[in-house]
């Protein structure tokens, strides 16, 4: 097939079009016209933890039993917008943090999961954590501070009890919109708690915050 011979000229300026010696179209890009003024914000900021009636819904605080009964706490999808996760928090808050153990609770053999679901189908985020350098090790070791057994650590975060941070960097794995709960479908982001996190001291918590944007129609 003999090679087609074809000009880009612009209208109204004239200029033609610039091509690579390669053959490649040199193009521009833009950023996009801002929002017409008075225009509601297609994307507005998420934060909150996951509840067992949903984010910030029903119990959040997951010092729960679910070693006979799961319990699952969650993030559900939205009929009216787009739910982006851009990161995932885990905090653990117990009268001493060790890394080989859940806050100060020993023995764990099931943990939690967190997965989502997508289309019917899980997949997993993390699995089976039972301890808190389990924990930062599934999650990727992101945001770190502090060193050796102190790792993620802040100690006397009340003045009796200590506190373990991890994150899970979503927008740096999926990026540029992080993990999508798409509006109007089942889809949801769920931790599930499979062994006995209650035996967290009565003043501690464990808790999951997610980051990220709602992004409306």
């Amino acid at each position: 097939m003999p090679p087609v011979d074809t000009h880009l000229r612009d209208a109204a300026s004239g200029i033609g079009a610039k091509i690579s010696d390669d053959g490649r179209l040199f193009v521009c890009q833009e950023s996009p016209p801002p929002p017409a003024v008075g225009s509601a914000n297609r994307r507005r900021f998420l934060n909150g933890l996951l509840g067992t009636a949903g984010l910030d819904a029903g119990t959040t605080n997951l010092r729960v039993n679910g070693l006979t009964t799961n319990v699952d706490a969650y993030v559900e999808a939205s009929p009216d917008y787009d739910i982006h996760i851009m990161g995932v928090s885990f905090f653990i808050n117990d009268t001493a943090v060790v890394p080989n153990r859940f806050g100060n609770v020993t023995g764990l053999t099931l943990g939690f999961d967190m997965f989502a679901q997508e289309s019917g189908n899980e997949t997993y985020l993390v699995r089976n954590v039972r301890t808190g350098g389990q924990l930062i090790a599934q999650t990727g070791g992101t945001r770190a501070f502090g060193s050796g057994a102190d790792v993620n650590v802040i100690t006397n975060l009340t003045g009796t009890t200590d506190a373990q941070f991890a994150y899970l960097d979503l927008g740096e794995i999926l990026p540029p919109e992080g993990l999508r709960i798409g509006r109007g479908t089942q889809d949801r982001l769920v931790v599930r708690i499979r062994d006995n996190l209650s035996q967290i001291s009565a003043s501690g918590e464990f808790s999951v915050r997610v980051f990220g944007f709602r992004k409306y129609p």
